[in-house]
This record gives structure tokens, sequence and C-alpha cells, in this order.
């Protein structure tokens, strides 16, 4: 049940992403209406997609809607994996919201770390670099369902876990998170890190 002012509601959050320009018009409708209505509720809205300057000044006018913009990114460079990560219009789009934000919230979302595909110690250098200036970096590992193991198998990915490791619930060993930490730590970064639970 909605409750205004309290329930932190999300939309665009398992069909598309909300930042196409096909799907922004919408997700910006949404955002006016629930400002007009003078809700200060906290508002994650989960991308991977361009965010222009223009994108955050219209943000940044909300003058009661709490926004927070959670960037997913991995650090992946396989395109089969990650398909617009050489493009590294993520990374772009994360700087722009930095360099733009007064009150709208910037967090880099670290997923998927998965062992094989971005464990390296320059990988996650270089994903915690990006997340510098940042209010928050947020980490979590693969959610390994028989359907992505099956669709990505089929691209000629090796799939890190086996039939008997599906899960229902993203995931991440226990020695993948403590070097993710001792990364976070080595990186000097005063940006905090929180595990996705």
């Amino acid at each position: 049940m909605f409750a205004p002012h309290v329930t932190p509601p999300q939309i665009f959050n398992k069909a598309t992403d909300p930042f196409p320009p096909g799907v922004k018009p919408h997700l910006f409708q949404v955002l006016a209406a629930l400002d007009e209505l003078e809700y200060i509720t906290h508002m994650p809205v989960v991308t991977r997609f361009k965010v222009t300057a223009d994108d955050m000044a219209f943000l940044e006018s909300l003058q009661h809607l709490r926004v927070t913009l959670l960037f997913t990114y991995s650090g992946i460079s396989d395109d089969r994996i990650e398909p617009i990560s050489k493009s590294n219009m993520t990374v772009t789009s994360i700087r722009t919201a930095a360099e733009h934000r007064r009150r709208t919230g910037v967090i880099l979302y670290w997923r998927p770390i998965t062992p094989g595909w971005n464990d390296s110690p320059e990988t996650m250098a270089h994903v915690l670099d990006v997340g510098r200036d940042l209010d928050a970096m947020v980490s979590t590992g693969l959610y390994p369902k028989q359907e992505n193991a099956t669709y990505l198998e089929g691209l000629g990915v090796t799939v890190p876990y086996s039939e008997d490791e599906y899960h229902r619930r993203k995931m991440m060993a226990s020695d993948l998170d403590a070097r993710v930490v001792a990364a976070w730590r080595a990186s000097g970064t005063t940006t905090p890190l929180f595990r996705k639970t």
C-alpha cells in the first residue's frame, strides 16, 4: 500500500530503462506529478542509460520529491554481456550527474560483480575511480538464474556458476566480497560502499 511521503515508489525498474528517448518523457511526467502533489517521498531511479545536463536540470528543479539516481555500472568490457560497455555512455552519465547535482542523489550501483568477468584488480580500481565523487556505491553479485545462464551460454559466454548454484537472489561469494571491500579500502576513496542486501 502506497503511503504518501513514506513509500519509495519505483517505475521502469523491470521492463525498461527510464531514460531512453521513448520512456524519459513519461518518467519526467510522473516525477513532476508527484512533485506537484508536494510528496517528499524518496524516489530511486535505476538507469544505465544516457543522462544529460538538461536531465539533471529537470531533476534539480523538483521542489519536494527526493530523487536518487542509481547508475548500474559493472566495469564489464565484454559487449556480449554489457552491450553498451564500449560506448562509455554510463560513465559519462555518472560524471555528468555528479557534476550537476545539488539535491539529487547519485549512487554507483556496482553490479554484477562476477568472477572472471570484472573481478580483476584493474577493473575494480576503475569502477571505484568512477564512483569516487558520488554519494555512495552499492555492490552486489550476479543473479544466477537458469534463463540467464542459457542466454549467456548461447552467446558463447562462460558462466561462472553451475546448475546446482541457481538462486532466487543475487549472490556474491564471500571471498569476492572481501576483495571488493579490500579494493575499496585501498582506493582511498571517501565514497561509502554498501552491500545490496
